[in-house]
């Protein structure tokens, strides 16, 4: 059983500016977590001007209060990301100084709205994602599930189960449901790119135009193929929906449709990559799983609490408000810990322990709440049944290459390097 050290001088940590890309923080956060839940829970960094909100009760509030906004009202509002590249420049000397409008709006992202410009955009998807829908494509899935184990375990040796299972596996389903070619391995690997543009340590300053151009490329024709030619597919949905007798911008609906790609294909990966290593971690869970095959969805929901993919999600302060204390005033920043919340003893009892069949796990913040719940949180959900149900199925031996497992930095996103195993 694992359940993260803590640090050598844990208070430290509360006198010195809260740097994300610390290496002990990056490969262990939920140490760092503990420490500000317990002695100051709605924390203020005055070197970054931001806040941070650990405790579940807080962070679930400010998910859910219209108070709490992407948008930032001034010159700078909407910034990508929700304002992801302008407190990036505040981590890593002004990398992005210089860098000119990339060739998608990434302003344009419905995570950057509020309603009523977001419920524009989400309106013409919640269907093709309900639960309902997405449920209709569980054979689909185990189908596909079962063909890439038939090829994995062809694998000799030590193999990363990212790149052979959960990539593969999001992407296809992830593609699928947008409009994206299922041959566009391009589109992938540019997405993996896109990620690096917002990486404090490896970002390159003309990363961003460069990838986003090559994006646009290949997103475009695919948008205007749908224009002339519509299909079964999310882009569809985009180009035909009208709110107040006006279509969505051309360029909303290709901002949108790389939002899309890139959210699902990131976040279901981690969530299947991060699921499995913490089974793997804990022989006795898996075990349990493997005995136990409908304790799937349970065990889903335990793991994505137990190790988010997404930990970190920021916002903007409309009006001036007050939290535990203290005066969050207009326009500031705070970002909402999202894996401090999942591991709050206050609702988890043992919070560090991994139990698949934990009564409340079904809590978890790990797609958020409110406006900006996960549109795709059915598909990531089934998705990862049916990954870690094929997997412990057909792999009861499958075990950690070796124990030397090392997280990337994106500051937002608990993300694995590689995860190599052998059958």
């Amino acid at each position: 059983m694992r359940t993260g050290t803590a640090l050598d001088s844990p208070l430290s940590f509360l006198a010195d500016p809260f740097d994300p890309v610390r290496p002990e923080f990056v490969q262990n956060p939920y140490a760092l977590y503990a420490v500000l839940r317990e002695q100051a829970p709605v924390f203020y960094n005055a070197d970054r001007h931001w806040w941070l909100i650990s405790k579940y009760e807080d962070v679930h509030f400010c998910l859910r209060d219209r108070n709490f906004t992407k948008v930032l009202n001034n010159s700078e509002q909407s910034c990508p990301f929700g304002g992801f590249i302008q407190r990036l420049k505040s981590l890593s000397n002004e990398m992005f100084m210089g860098v000119k409008q990339p060739a998608i709006d990434l302003k344009g992202f419905i995570s950057n709205y509020d309603p009523p410009q977001h419920t524009k955009i989400r309106t013409p998807l919640n269907q093709r994602f309900s639960k309902q829908s997405v449920q209709m494509l569980t054979d689909e899935i185990a189908q596909y599930a079962r063909q890439l184990w038939d090829d994995v375990e062809n694998q000799t040796g030590a193999f990363d189960l990212l790149e052979h299972y959960a990539f593969p596996l999001s992407s296809h389903f992830a593609f699928k449901q947008i409009g994206i070619p299922q041959e566009s391995k391009e589109i992938c690997d540019l997405l993996r790119e896109l990620m690096l543009c917002f990486d404090p340590v490896l970002a390159e300053r003309d990363k961003l135009e460069e990838t986003t151009a090559r994006l646009a490329a290949l997103l475009k024709p695919i948008v205007l193929e749908r224009k002339r030619q519509p299909a079964n597919d999310s882009i569809t949905d985009l180009l035909k929906h009208k709110a107040e007798g006006r279509s969505l911008s051309h360029d909303t609906v290709l901002a949108n449709a790389l939002y899309l790609v890139m959210a699902a294909f990131e976040s279901t990966a981690f969530l299947i990559g991060n699921g499995v290593l913490a089974l793997l971690r804990n022989p006795d869970q898996f075990e349990l799983l493997r005995a136990n095959p409908t304790y799937i969805e349970r065990a889903v929901d335990e793991l994505a609490r137990f190790e988010a993919s997404g930990q970190i999600v920021p916002y903007f302060i409309k009006e001036n408000v007050e939290l535990r204390s203290k005066l969050l005033k207009k326009g500031e920043t705070v970002h909402l810990l999202i894996g401090s919340a999942n591991r709050d003893p206050a609702i988890f009892d043992e919070p560090d322990r991994l139990d698949i069949l934990r009564p409340n796990s079904n809590r978890h913040l790990a797609f958020g709440a409110g406006t900006h719940f996960c549109l795709g949180s059915h598909l990531a959900r089934l998705l990862a049944q049916v990954a870690i149900s094929t997997l412990v199925q057909r792999a009861p031996g499958i075990k950690l290459a070796h124990d030397k497992i090392s997280y990337r930095m994106p500051i937002r996103i608990r993300c694995l390097e590689s995860l190599p195993v052998v059958l």
